[in-house]
């Protein structure tokens, strides 16, 4: 009986990585960004380490530096013929179910088995990116699968090892992975081997299997770029006590440190607070609230921001005169050029009155109208009265001028029809007295109630410096005479630490890219990895302006970052290099 066994693989590969030659262990490989052969088996090749394994590698090798591992995206091609001469396992099972209903105990049953030529067709799924610290070693986990129906007739001559793809026949190490017999026995479901691979110089690397003298065929192939690392200095500015903890931002060896970058927050680190460090000093007074440092006062956006307002006029919210400090600070040099602002307080936002026609009015019309960003009052909501922001002194003066009126609970409500004011002794004055009981240059209404209760669920509002959806901002810090000369993010801290690292990136020099798998994916990102293919990216968010418009291979992030052609590697080279000449 003769038989011809031909085995197809239709494989379909994506994933990622990082990781050695130093560790062998049997494990079951389960991530959904890797293509799986018939038996819900990764297919041979390099993919990244688990956490797990890393860490213990960290332990183990003191030049370990977890480097990214960008793995290729998924192709196919089936260009690729793997020979071998295989064990026909249906004549061994039937031979042993022969030898079970047999008299006879003394049949030769290996002379039945026949040796044939095994034909799999093979795919090669691209090449990946490792990257490499200069003086550093990183790994790469070597995955093995295997077809148990596949035996070979010859164990010893069948072998999988690190080859040059330029050249299959060359071994990069002296070592080869041959599966022993007892491999070929277990279930299908287990037919799969894990190798650390330790690597430490620059080149390319193929993962080869050849049986006997038959041509080697390469299952994969990874590229190891080397670089010299880079080191940045960021300031990071809490207003209030810290909600993302500084140790948690300076141990986190995920996002930049896999790319080979250092980064100093201590030279320069302060806390700033609301009203303390405001500069001006008349700007520094409040009344008919309590606890006032618990809070940051901001306003929303306008509906055109380049316009003159009369909204805001003579009190400005607490972040215009905490960025302002911010400003002063960095052009001092008390701050860094690159500088993150997280803003921890909680939000309340406000409202100011305009006088007009010799009369007052609360101020809200010139703030956008669009929904999602509630800049307006609501109807038949209560709004407490305070004096906010402005010399305390000149506003309780003009205050002590009105008689019989308590202010600290006065509100203001609109009622579908008009606004009304109401104090703690039920007085209710009409819109025409407004006038008579609020100074425009003192006081201001709150989000909140009588009773000092927020009114809005929401505790972080910060609509005037991150519009729209955006979870966070990276702008150029200018001067009066709009000269740039640094960099400032604003953070809000209850987006997390893949926000703040995403700003961080912009701070660093990195553009918004279009990879949703990158950390500094434009959209909302599932990544938090950096690679360095030649990525679509654009400058800034503003759709009117030509120079936001997406530019195709843009960006090659860990070039960028470690000072490699950055005229070609960055997008905007001026962020990167903190130069605008």
């Amino acid at each position: 009986m003769q038989r011809i066994i031909v085995f197809l693989y239709y494989a379909l590969l994506c994933a990622c990585g990082g990781g050695s030659l130093i560790v062998e262990a049997d494990k079951e490989v389960d991530r959904v960004d890797v293509g799986k052969n018939q038996d819900n088996l990764p297919y041979p090749g390099f993919y990244e380490m688990e956490k797990e394994h890393k860490l213990s590698l960290l332990q183990e090798d003191f030049d370990y530096h977890d480097g990214y591992l960008d793995r290729h995206e998924s192709t196919l091609r089936k260009d690729q013929t793997f020979y071998m001469d295989v064990v026909t396992r249906e004549v061994i099972e039937n031979f042993s179910d022969f030898a079970q209903s047999s008299s006879s105990a003394n049949i030769n049953y290996s002379s039945s088995v026949e040796i044939h030529r095994g034909i799999n067709v093979e795919a090669d799924y691209g090449v990946s990116d490792l990257f490499l610290l200069a003086g550093k070693v990183n790994y790469v986990d070597v995955i093995l699968s295997w077809e148990v129906d596949e035996k070979p007739e010859d164990l010893k001559e069948h072998k999988f090892y690190i080859c040059n793809p330029q050249n299959v026949h060359e071994n990069l190490f002296e070592d080869f992975y041959i599966l022993p017999d007892e491999a070929w026995n277990v279930p299908k479901s287990s037919a799969s081997k894990s190798y650390a691979l330790r690597i430490n110089r620059p080149g390319k690397y193929g993962l080869c299997r050849q049986y006997k003298d038959y041509t080697p065929v390469i299952y994969d192939e990874i590229n190891v770029l080397e670089y010299p690392g880079s080191e940045f200095d960021v300031s990071i500015v809490n207003i209030g006590a810290e909600q993302l903890k500084l140790n948690d931002i300076k141990n986190n060896q995920d996002y930049f440190y896999r790319a080979g970058v250092n980064i100093n927050y201590d030279i320069k680190l302060y806390e700033y607070d609301s009203p303390k460090s405001f500069e001006d000093e008349h700007s520094k007074g409040s009344f008919h609230i309590n606890n006032r440092e618990d809070y940051l006062f901001v306003r929303g956006p306008f509906e055109n921001e380049e316009s003159e307002h009369k909204c805001y006029q003579y009190i400005k919210d607490d972040i215009y005169h905490i960025n302002n400090r911010i400003k002063h600070d960095i052009q001092d040099n008390i701050l860094n050029d690159r500088t993150a602002v997280i803003y921890n307080k909680t939000h309340v936002k406000f409202w100011t009155f305009f006088e007009s026609e010799n009369n007052v009015y609360p101020c809200y019309l010139e703030l956008t109208s669009k929904k999602e960003d509630e800049a307006r009052p609501i109807t038949n909501q209560e709004y407490k009265v305070i004096i906010l922001n402005t010399d305390i002194d000149k506003c309780l003066a003009w205050e002590n001028t009105t008689f019989g009126i308590d202010y600290n609970r006065m509100y203001i409500k609109h009622d579908g029809n008009e606004w009304g004011a109401y104090d703690t002794y039920n007085n209710k004055f009409n819109i025409s007295q407004f006038k008579e009981i609020f100074n425009p240059e003192c006081h201001a209404f709150v989000d909140m109630d009588r009773w000092q209760r927020l009114n809005s669920k929401e505790t972080k509002y910060l609509k005037m410096i991150i519009p729209g959806t955006a979870l966070g901002v990276t702008d150029e810090i200018e001067n009066i005479y709009n000269d740039i000369f640094g960099l400032w993010a604003f953070i809000n801290p209850l987006n997390g630490m893949q926000t703040f690292m995403h700003e961080l990136g912009h701070l660093l020099g990195l553009s918004d890219v279009d990879d949703e798998n990158n950390l500094m994916n434009w959209g909302n990102s599932v990544g938090v990895s950096l690679n360095n293919r030649s990525l679509k990216a654009k400058k800034c968010a503003n759709k009117t302006n030509a120079e936001c418009n997406w530019q195709n291979f843009a960006e090659m992030q860990w070039d960028c970052l470690n000072n490699i052609n950055i005229n070609t590697s960055c997008l905007q080279t001026g962020h990167r290099n903190l130069d605008w000449r």
